[in-house]
C-alpha cells in the first residue's frame, strides 16, 4: 500500500484509508496493535516511540500525526531484500499505535519481533476472557456469523476436556456454524480461541486474532477499525488495574524524627478453580521459558501457602508473589512495572490458566 507522502491528521489518514480500502479487500489490508510503554509522551505521540524503532533497524518519517515506519528483511529462501511498510497512527491516549499494511502476516512478524520483544513496545495481547467478551459483542449484531477459527490446546493448562487432554492440538475450521462448531470443540477438547473471522450484513467481514491484529475482508473498514477499538479496550482494562501497583513512598512523622516509608500496592491473579501444590509446581516450571527466574521459593502442602520472588529478566524487574489455592498476590518491589506485570500475566494465562483474571487490591 503506498501512501502519498503529506501531512495527516488522524482523521484525515482515516478517511483515506476508508476510501482505499475496497482495492485490499482480500485479506490484504491489516491492523496491527502495539501497546506503547514510554513515559514522555506528548499530544502527537511519544518522541521515544521513534527511537524504539530506529533501535531495530526502522526508517520512521513523520506524516502529520502518522508514522511511516519502513524496514527490509531477508527471505529465507531467496536472499532478496523484502521490504516492509506500517503507517502508525496513535490512539486511546498514546498507549497504543494502530499500525494499517498491506504487507504479508508473517513478514510483519519478522519485521516487528525483535522491537516487540524487547521492553517498550510489544503486541496487544488479549486474553482469551477479553477476546470472549469481544466475540459476543460482534455477534450481537444483526445475522452476525463466525465463518472461520483458529483454537488450540496446550495440555499443560487446566481447561477442562473430555477427550484426550494430555495432546497439544490446534484446529482450523470453516463454515457458516462457526460459532456452534467452537462451543463444541471448546467442550470435548478444552481448547481456546485464538483467531476468529466474522461475517456482518451491512457492516463487515474481518478476522481477529489475540495478538491484537485485525484483518478487512470486505464491507465498510470503518468496521474494522471499530472492532479493533473495542478490543483494545477491553485489554487495556487489565492494564489499568496493572497501572496501579506500584511503590509510593510515604511520610510519617513522629515525635521526634521525621521518616520516609516504603507503601507497597499489590495486584492479583484470581484463578478459575483451587489449585494444588502439583499445580503450582507445574506454573513455576513454566517461568523461566518466558525469561522469569524465581528465587526463594517456598511451597507448604496441604492448605497450600507458597511464596517467592520473582526476576524479569527481559525488564530487569523485581516483584515477589505469595499464592493460596484461590489467587496468586503480585507486590512490587525494584523498578517494577506494568510491562512487566502484564507479561507475567499473559505467562500465567497461556501457559496455565487461560480463565485467570486480574484483581486490584488495597496498599500492604
Amino acid at each position: 500500500m503506498e501512501v502519498p507522502i503529506r501531512e495527516y491528521t488522524v482523521e484525515s489518514f482515516q478517511a483515506l484509508l476508508n476510501k482505499e480500502a475496497k482495492n485490499y479487500s482480500q485479506g490484504q489490508l491489516k491492523i496491527v496493535c502495539l501497546l506503547v510503554f514510554t513515559q514522555d509522551q506528548d499530544s502527537r505521540g511519544s518522541p521515544t516511540v521513534d527511537q524504539l524503532f530506529r533501535d531495530h533497524g526502522f526508517f520512521v518519517r513523520r506524516l502529520g500525526d502518522i508514522r511511516e515506519l519502513s524496514v527490509k528483511i531477508i527471505d529465507r529462501k531467496s536472499g532478496n531484500a523484502i521490504p516492509v511498510t506500517l503507517y502508525a497512527s496513535p490512539s486511546h491516549g498514546n498507549q497504543i499505535l494502530k499500525c494499517f499494511t498491506t504487507d504479508r502476516a508473517e513478514d510483519i512478524d519478522r519485521a516487528l519481533g525483535n522491537a516487540t520483544s524487547s521492553p517498550g513496545l510489544s503486541y496487544l495481547w488479549i486474553n482469551p476472557a477479553a477476546f470472549e467478551q469481544l466475540k459476543e459483542e460482534i455477534l450481537s449484531y444483526k445475522a452476525a456469523t463466525v465463518t472461520s477459527f483458529t483454537a488450540i490446546r496446550n495440555p499443560s493448562t487446566r481447561v477442562e476436556a473430555r477427550i484426550r487432554s494430555n495432546i497439544r492440538r490446534t484446529m482450523m475450521y470453516y463454515g457458516d456454524d462457526g460459532e456452534e462448531t467452537l462451543q463444541e470443540l471448546k467442550f470435548e477438547y478444552g481448547v481456546v480461541l485464538e483467531v476468529i473471522r466474522f461475517r456482518v450484513p451491512e457492516q463487515g467481514d474481518v478476522q481477529a486474532n489475540r495478538k491484537g491484529s485485525f484483518t478487512y475482508f470486505g464491507g465498510d473498514f470503518a468496521f474494522v477499525n471499530r472492532t479493533a477499538d473495542k478490543a483494545i479496550a477491553l485489554a487495556l482494562r487489565t492494564k489499568g488495574i496493572l497501572d496501579l501497583s506500584r511503590v509510593e513512598e510515604i511520610s510519617l512523622e513522629t515525635k521526634h524524627k521525621h521518616l520516609e516509608l516504603n507503601r507497597f500496592i499489590p495486584w492479583a491473579i484470581e484463578f478459575e478453580r483451587d489449585i494444588e501444590a502439583e499445580d503450582l509446581e507445574v506454573l513455576l516450571g513454566k517461568l523461566p521459558d518466558e525469561k522469569f527466574t524465581v528465587y526463594n521459593s517456598i511451597i507448604l502442602k496441604g492448605s497450600l501457602r507458597a511464596e517467592g520472588t520473582i526476576l524479569d529478566e527481559t525488564n530487569r524487574t523485581i516483584f515477589t508473589v505469595s499464592v493460596n489455592k484461590q489467587r496468586m498476590t503480585i507486590s512490587p518491589r525494584y523498578n517494577t512495572s506494568s510491562e512487566s506485570f502484564l507479561r507475567f500475566f499473559e505467562t500465567v494465562v497461556e501457559s496455565f490458566d487461560p480463565n485467570a483474571r486480574v484483581l486490584a487490591l488495597d496498599a500492604a
